[in-house]
């Protein structure tokens, strides 16, 4: 390896179908990727500590119930039988509701459905075996995660260090320990399968691609889709993937290649092919999704669960949902005001510019300005890209500080892509979900925040070790809080009573912990429901459970 860096390196920049070379790199794709990974037993041992620590971690969810959304996707969904028709799973959407009908929400998950219906022949409603599921497939999720830093990263400790942090980190408890949140494990599976299986396509070289593995990343990310709908967007982590590292381009490069009119490169042509392909596919999934299968788009939502969707002034929509994109940042940085339900009024409406909350939003706007900037344009070097480096068959050669440079930026815009892609169908600003905040659907964005830390981390302890050390402490901080909060989940009071110390204001979360209590036979429960009453005054459902507790006691 030592050898092999002392040598002098040149850009790896084009990768095409065809033997002809207009403009040749001097380095085999081949030998590009290879310098990325690491020594196969030495991943393996990583890769098992990953897994293993994993599993330690949320073993204390084995022990707790079916809570929440557990109830509807699973207890009271006649698709999990054995006795339904198993065509049904593919008529229905995630809660067993007909896709055509009004009252549907088109959340078309068959493939998620379906391992419900599995754990329900093995052991009926027992929750052990859920619970179990769900552990061992975050498990394998981080072990591939960390699989899939090494073909991005330089680094083997950067690697490492940011898996654990995936695989750590307390935003995910909601996916592990809530049962449904199996559909963000399993389109994350999918996902990352996709994504490694459209990188192996380049493993021949530069110049050959493999038509074959292409086609079994977008059977993966078929699968990834049919999972959870944001499975979809792994075809915008493959076409940066091939953008940033198999062609080895920037947004500068791109812009200059396009303005000097080598867009009919036989490379460059390559690489339109593999970008049309993945745009058809795309096109057939959204198709086949929403109109073939769904009959449109979701448009029953309920006013309390996404208050501010029926807010008539879109400017207070728009300051709303992009602080929501600043808030979910901020719960992946500092994940330790965690609750399982965010609806009601738990984050109050941007309704004027003068609101303080907008003051975090343009910091985050402008924080993520900057990365990008710094991803897809900025240079630290002055030298023009006519003098070479992507001119005729000449590529001029990079020193190592710069190729470090160089592939800091492609690790920061393919962060950036793996963090901002699957979370835009759940930000609520293209189009309308039934949520205003859900911590589980950060499970797949949370891959490229990590990616992103644990470029940090490395660039940071370029100048003292002792930041590593620092970090290892976090993530043993970070695993104390995902047990305590996996605690949370085992049961409903537990879950109510957490959720209402970090959202009192949220009526929702009374109703649940006084229904929990009315089903015990507990009379404190008309406590519950007369808060829930005096949070939302019209809340209809709180109503009617308070006055059948009254009725109750009347008798």
């Amino acid at each position: 390896e030592h050898e092999r860096d002392s040598r002098p390196i040149e850009r790896a920049r084009s990768v095409t179908c065809s033997h002809t070379k207009p403009m040749q790199r001097p380095s085999s794709r081949k030998q590009a990727i290879s310098t990325t990974q690491r020594p196969p037993d030495t991943r393996k041992h990583y890769r098992r500590f990953i897994f293993v620590l994993s599993c330690l971690v949320y073993v204390n969810t084995l022990s707790g119930e079916l809570v929440f959304d557990d109830h509807e996707a699973i207890v009271s969904n006649r698709d999990v039988r054995p006795s339904t028709p198993l065509k049904a799973i593919f008529e229905h959407d995630f809660w067993g509701v007909p896709l055509r009908s009004n009252d549907s929400h088109k959340s078309y998950r068959p493939l998620t459905t379906l391992t419900f219906r599995w754990n329900y022949a093995l052991h009926h409603l027992q929750p052990w075996g859920y619970h179990a599921a769900n552990v061992l497939l975050h498990a394998t999720v981080a072990a591939i995660v960390f699989d899939t830093y090494s073909i991005l990263f330089r680094s083997e400790k950067a690697c490492f260090a940011a898996a654990l942090l995936f695989a750590l980190h307390p935003i995910h408890t909601e996916a592990v320990a809530g049962v449904v949140g199996r559909a963000d494990l399993l389109a994350a599976l999918f996902y990352l399968l996709a994504f490694r299986a459209y990188a192996r396509a380049f493993r021949g070289g530069r110049d050959v691609v493999s038509c074959g593995w292409l086609g079994v990343s977008a059977a993966f990310a078929a699968f990834s889709t049919l999972c959870k709908e944001t499975g979809i967007t792994v075809l915008a982590s493959c076409a940066a993937f091939d953008i940033l590292y198999a062609c080895d381009l920037d947004g500068r490069e791109i812009v200059s290649l396009i303005s000097r009119g080598q867009c009919s490169l036989k490379w460059i042509k390559s690489l339109w092919k593999r970008l049309v392909f993945l745009i058809v596919v795309l096109c057939l999934f959204l198709t086949f999704r929403i109109y073939f299968l769904a009959g449109g788009v979701a448009t029953s939502f309920v006013e309390s669960d996404n208050p501010t969707l029926f807010d008539p002034d879109w400017l207070t929509r728009f300051r709303t949902y992009f602080y929501l994109a600043a808030f979910n940042t901020w719960l992946l940085l500092s994940p330790y005001t965690l609750c399982y339900d965010w609806s009601m009024d738990s984050i109050p409406r941007l309704k004027t510019f003068t609101d303080i909350r907008n003051s975090f939003s343009l910091i985050f706007a402008a924080g993520l300005s900057i990365l990008i900037l710094f991803g897809l344009f900025w240079r630290k070097t002055d030298t023009p890209l006519s003098n070479g480096n992507i001119q005729g068959d000449k590529v001029k050669p990079l020193h190592n500080n710069e190729l470090d440079f160089q592939h800091q930026r492609k690790v920061v815009t393919m962060g950036l892509c793996l963090t901002i892609a699957p979370f835009l169908p759940a930000s609520n600003l293209f189009f309308p979900v039934g949520f205003v905040v859900a911590e589980r659907v950060l499970y797949l964005p949370s891959i490229g925040f990590c990616l992103l830390i644990g470029l940090g981390l490395q660039i940071l302890t370029e100048q003292t070790k002792l930041l590593f050390y620092v970090f290892y402490g976090l993530l043993l901080v970070f695993a104390l809080k995902t047990i305590q909060r996996n605690s949370e989940w085992l049961d409903t009071k537990s879950l109510a009573e957490a959720g209402i110390k970090i959202n009192p204001g949220n009526a929702k979360v009374h109703l649940t912990l006084g229904n929990h209590l009315a089903q015990k036979g507990l009379r404190v429960c008309e406590k519950s429901y007369r808060e829930a009453i005096q949070l939302r005054p019209h809340y209809a459902a709180a109503w009617t459970n308070l006055g059948l507790v009254l009725l109750n006691r009347a008798t």
